[in-house]
Protein backbone atom coordinates (compact mmCIF):
# COMPACT_ATOMS: atom_id res chain seq x y z
CA UNK A 1 0.00 0.00 0.00
CA UNK A 2 1.31 3.45 -0.92
CA UNK A 3 2.02 5.99 1.65
CA UNK A 4 -0.63 8.13 2.31
CA UNK A 5 -0.76 12.68 2.44
CA UNK A 6 -2.78 15.22 2.61
CA UNK A 7 -3.18 17.97 -0.17
CA UNK A 8 -5.84 21.11 -0.15
CA UNK A 9 -8.32 21.35 -2.78
CA UNK A 10 -6.96 24.28 -4.07
CA UNK A 11 -3.46 22.53 -4.61
CA UNK A 12 -5.29 20.50 -7.54
CA UNK A 13 -4.69 21.93 -11.14
CA UNK A 14 -6.17 19.48 -13.23
CA UNK A 15 -4.44 16.39 -13.61
CA UNK A 16 -1.39 17.27 -10.94
CA UNK A 17 -1.67 17.36 -7.16
CA UNK A 18 1.54 20.06 -5.39
CA UNK A 19 2.65 19.52 -1.68
CA UNK A 20 4.29 21.80 0.06
CA UNK A 21 4.80 22.01 3.82
CA UNK A 22 5.26 19.56 5.86
CA UNK A 23 4.06 17.33 3.36
CA UNK A 24 6.50 17.99 1.37
CA UNK A 25 9.50 17.75 3.39
CA UNK A 26 7.84 14.43 4.74
CA UNK A 27 7.92 12.98 1.11
CA UNK A 28 11.37 14.13 -0.17
CA UNK A 29 13.42 14.68 2.82
CA UNK A 30 11.87 11.85 5.70
CA UNK A 31 10.88 9.31 3.24
CA UNK A 32 13.83 10.19 0.51
CA UNK A 33 10.56 9.83 -2.27
CA UNK A 34 12.16 10.26 -5.87
CA UNK A 35 10.24 11.00 -8.95
CA UNK A 36 8.16 7.50 -10.13
CA UNK A 37 7.46 7.01 -6.71
CA UNK A 38 4.06 5.77 -5.64
CA UNK A 39 1.78 8.06 -3.14
CA UNK A 40 -1.47 8.13 -2.22
CA UNK A 41 -3.15 11.79 -1.77
CA UNK A 42 -6.07 12.53 0.44
CA UNK A 43 -8.37 15.74 -0.67
CA UNK A 44 -11.18 16.59 0.94
CA UNK A 45 -14.10 13.77 0.24
CA UNK A 46 -11.49 12.65 -2.67
CA UNK A 47 -8.80 9.73 -2.49
CA UNK A 48 -6.48 9.89 -5.20
CA UNK A 49 -3.77 6.98 -6.68
CA UNK A 50 -0.49 9.67 -8.02
CA UNK A 51 3.14 9.13 -9.09
CA UNK A 52 5.43 11.61 -7.88
CA UNK A 53 6.97 13.53 -11.20
CA UNK A 54 9.45 16.05 -9.29
CA UNK A 55 10.17 16.22 -5.74
CA UNK A 56 12.23 18.73 -3.43
CA UNK A 57 11.49 19.73 0.20
CA UNK A 58 9.69 22.70 -0.85
CA UNK A 59 7.57 21.33 -3.15
CA UNK A 60 6.12 17.80 -4.42
CA UNK A 61 4.11 17.51 -7.69
CA UNK A 62 2.11 14.56 -8.35
CA UNK A 63 -0.02 13.40 -11.40
CA UNK A 64 -3.15 11.51 -10.78
CA UNK A 65 -3.78 8.36 -12.30
CA UNK A 66 -6.79 7.57 -10.58
CA UNK A 67 -9.27 8.32 -8.25
CA UNK A 68 -10.23 5.95 -5.43
CA UNK A 69 -13.60 5.55 -4.69
CA UNK A 70 -14.19 5.60 -1.04
CA UNK A 71 -16.61 2.95 0.46
CA UNK A 72 -20.35 3.63 1.72
CA UNK A 73 -20.84 4.15 4.90
CA UNK A 74 -24.00 3.95 7.04
CA UNK A 75 -22.70 6.08 10.30
CA UNK A 76 -24.05 9.10 10.66
CA UNK A 77 -21.69 12.79 10.74
CA UNK A 78 -20.79 12.58 14.26
CA UNK A 79 -19.67 15.91 16.01
CA UNK A 80 -17.87 15.27 19.16
CA UNK A 81 -18.28 18.57 21.36
CA UNK A 82 -15.43 17.69 24.23
CA UNK A 83 -14.58 19.81 26.62
CA UNK A 84 -10.89 20.57 27.04
CA UNK A 85 -9.13 19.01 29.54
CA UNK A 86 -5.89 19.42 31.31
CA UNK A 87 -2.39 18.56 29.95
CA UNK A 88 -1.91 16.83 26.93
CA UNK A 89 -4.78 14.58 27.19
CA UNK A 90 -7.04 16.25 24.51
CA UNK A 91 -4.44 15.05 21.78
CA UNK A 92 -5.61 11.37 22.53
CA UNK A 93 -9.16 12.09 22.67
CA UNK A 94 -8.88 14.12 18.64
CA UNK A 95 -6.76 10.69 17.80
CA UNK A 96 -8.85 8.02 19.14
CA UNK A 97 -12.04 9.86 17.86
CA UNK A 98 -10.72 10.24 14.59
CA UNK A 99 -9.52 6.55 14.23
CA UNK A 100 -12.89 5.97 15.27
CA UNK A 101 -14.71 7.67 12.04
CA UNK A 102 -15.52 11.35 13.88
CA UNK A 103 -16.36 13.77 11.12
CA UNK A 104 -16.06 17.24 13.39
CA UNK A 105 -14.66 17.91 17.38
CA UNK A 106 -15.52 21.08 18.98
CA UNK A 107 -12.92 22.06 21.86
CA UNK A 108 -15.76 22.86 24.72
CA UNK A 109 -15.16 25.91 27.03
CA UNK A 110 -17.25 24.84 30.24
CA UNK A 111 -17.41 26.12 34.11
CA UNK A 112 -15.37 23.39 35.43
CA UNK A 113 -12.96 23.69 32.65
CA UNK A 114 -9.96 23.79 34.82
CA UNK A 115 -7.76 25.50 32.28
CA UNK A 116 -7.68 29.27 31.05
CA UNK A 117 -6.53 29.55 27.49
CA UNK A 118 -5.68 33.39 25.98
CA UNK A 119 -6.20 33.67 22.59
CA UNK A 120 -2.83 33.07 21.40
CA UNK A 121 -3.03 29.87 23.30
CA UNK A 122 -5.70 28.22 21.91
CA UNK A 123 -4.64 29.21 18.10
CA UNK A 124 -1.55 27.22 18.94
CA UNK A 125 -3.43 24.36 20.69
CA UNK A 126 -5.89 24.20 17.44
CA UNK A 127 -3.36 23.88 15.44
CA UNK A 128 -1.66 20.51 16.93
CA UNK A 129 -4.83 19.11 17.74
CA UNK A 130 -5.99 19.38 13.70
CA UNK A 131 -1.97 18.06 13.09
CA UNK A 132 -3.11 15.20 15.43
CA UNK A 133 -6.40 14.68 13.44
CA UNK A 134 -4.35 14.58 10.16
CA UNK A 135 -1.86 12.09 11.61
CA UNK A 136 -4.52 10.20 12.90
CA UNK A 137 -6.49 9.94 9.25
CA UNK A 138 -3.52 8.71 7.63
CA UNK A 139 -2.90 6.28 9.55
CA UNK A 140 -6.31 4.97 9.52
CA UNK A 141 -6.80 5.34 6.13
CA UNK A 142 -9.58 7.56 7.08
CA UNK A 143 -10.92 9.53 3.79
CA UNK A 144 -10.17 12.44 5.21
CA UNK A 145 -9.33 13.93 8.84
CA UNK A 146 -11.68 15.06 11.27
CA UNK A 147 -12.04 19.36 11.54
CA UNK A 148 -11.08 20.27 14.93
CA UNK A 149 -13.19 23.15 15.10
CA UNK A 150 -12.65 26.44 17.06
CA UNK A 151 -13.22 26.42 20.59
CA UNK A 152 -16.39 27.24 21.45
CA UNK A 153 -18.96 27.65 24.87
CA UNK A 154 -21.84 26.30 25.20
CA UNK A 155 -24.03 29.24 24.13
CA UNK A 156 -22.07 28.92 20.54
CA UNK A 157 -22.54 25.43 20.09
CA UNK A 158 -25.96 26.07 20.38
CA UNK A 159 -25.43 27.37 16.64
CA UNK A 160 -24.25 24.04 15.34
CA UNK A 161 -27.28 21.26 14.10
CA UNK A 162 -27.61 18.04 14.19
CA UNK A 163 -30.98 15.34 14.06
CA UNK A 164 -29.90 14.14 17.03
CA UNK A 165 -28.36 15.64 20.24
CA UNK A 166 -26.90 14.20 23.52
CA UNK A 167 -24.99 15.37 26.55
CA UNK A 168 -23.67 12.81 28.69
CA UNK A 169 -24.48 13.72 32.00
CA UNK A 170 -23.81 11.42 35.69
CA UNK A 171 -27.31 12.85 37.02
CA UNK A 172 -28.89 11.90 34.12
CA UNK A 173 -31.73 9.34 34.60
CA UNK A 174 -32.14 8.39 30.84
CA UNK A 175 -29.58 5.64 29.46
CA UNK A 176 -28.04 6.18 26.49
CA UNK A 177 -28.84 2.84 24.51
CA UNK A 178 -32.74 4.22 25.12
CA UNK A 179 -32.02 7.19 23.75
CA UNK A 180 -30.37 5.04 20.55
CA UNK A 181 -32.68 2.41 20.37
CA UNK A 182 -35.55 5.03 20.42
CA UNK A 183 -34.46 7.18 17.69
CA UNK A 184 -34.51 6.94 13.94
CA UNK A 185 -31.65 6.56 12.16
CA UNK A 186 -30.09 10.03 11.99
CA UNK A 187 -27.41 11.62 9.52
CA UNK A 188 -25.47 13.78 11.82
CA UNK A 189 -25.35 13.34 15.68
CA UNK A 190 -23.67 15.81 17.98
CA UNK A 191 -22.48 14.69 21.13
CA UNK A 192 -21.43 16.59 24.22
CA UNK A 193 -18.81 15.95 27.17
CA UNK A 194 -18.57 17.74 29.62
CA UNK A 195 -14.87 18.63 31.68
CA UNK A 196 -13.49 17.14 34.71
CA UNK A 197 -16.10 17.64 37.36
CA UNK A 198 -18.61 17.67 35.06
CA UNK A 199 -21.47 19.65 33.90
CA UNK A 200 -22.96 21.87 36.30
CA UNK A 201 -26.69 21.72 37.01
CA UNK A 202 -27.46 25.07 35.19
CA UNK A 203 -25.07 23.75 31.88
CA UNK A 204 -27.27 20.54 31.95
CA UNK A 205 -30.39 22.23 31.55
CA UNK A 206 -29.59 24.92 28.90
CA UNK A 207 -28.69 22.32 26.40
CA UNK A 208 -31.70 20.17 27.36
CA UNK A 209 -33.22 23.75 26.59
CA UNK A 210 -31.30 23.49 23.36
CA UNK A 211 -33.17 20.07 22.21
CA UNK A 212 -30.20 17.83 23.45
CA UNK A 213 -31.11 14.56 25.22
CA UNK A 214 -29.33 13.94 28.58
CA UNK A 215 -27.88 10.68 29.38
CA UNK A 216 -25.82 8.34 31.70
CA UNK A 217 -23.53 5.55 30.49
CA UNK A 218 -24.41 3.89 33.98
CA UNK A 219 -23.28 4.39 37.19
CA UNK A 220 -19.82 4.52 36.86
CA UNK A 221 -18.01 7.72 36.77
CA UNK A 222 -15.61 7.92 33.79
CA UNK A 223 -13.08 10.33 32.97
CA UNK A 224 -13.59 12.89 30.46
CA UNK A 225 -10.96 11.56 28.13
CA UNK A 226 -12.58 8.24 28.36
CA UNK A 227 -16.29 8.64 28.02
CA UNK A 228 -16.16 11.10 24.81
CA UNK A 229 -14.19 7.92 22.73
CA UNK A 230 -16.81 5.33 24.41
CA UNK A 231 -19.43 7.56 23.48
CA UNK A 232 -18.61 7.73 19.76
CA UNK A 233 -18.24 4.27 19.53
CA UNK A 234 -21.32 2.83 20.83
CA UNK A 235 -23.02 5.61 18.13
CA UNK A 236 -20.59 3.90 15.60
CA UNK A 237 -21.62 0.34 16.37
CA UNK A 238 -25.79 1.29 16.64
CA UNK A 239 -25.33 2.91 13.15
CA UNK A 240 -23.07 0.55 11.43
Amino acid sequence: MSRRFLCAAENIRGAFITFTGAEARHIALVLRMRPGGRITALAPGETYECVIREASPDKVVAEIERAVESPRTTIPEITLAQAIPKGRKMDDIVRMACELGVARIVPLLTNRLGVKLDEQVVKSKRERWQAVADAAAKQSRAPCPAEVMEPMDLTSLAGIGAELKIALWESASAPFKQILSSATRPSSVIIVIGPEGGLERGEAISLKDNGYSLVSLGDRIMRTETAGVVAAGILIYQYS
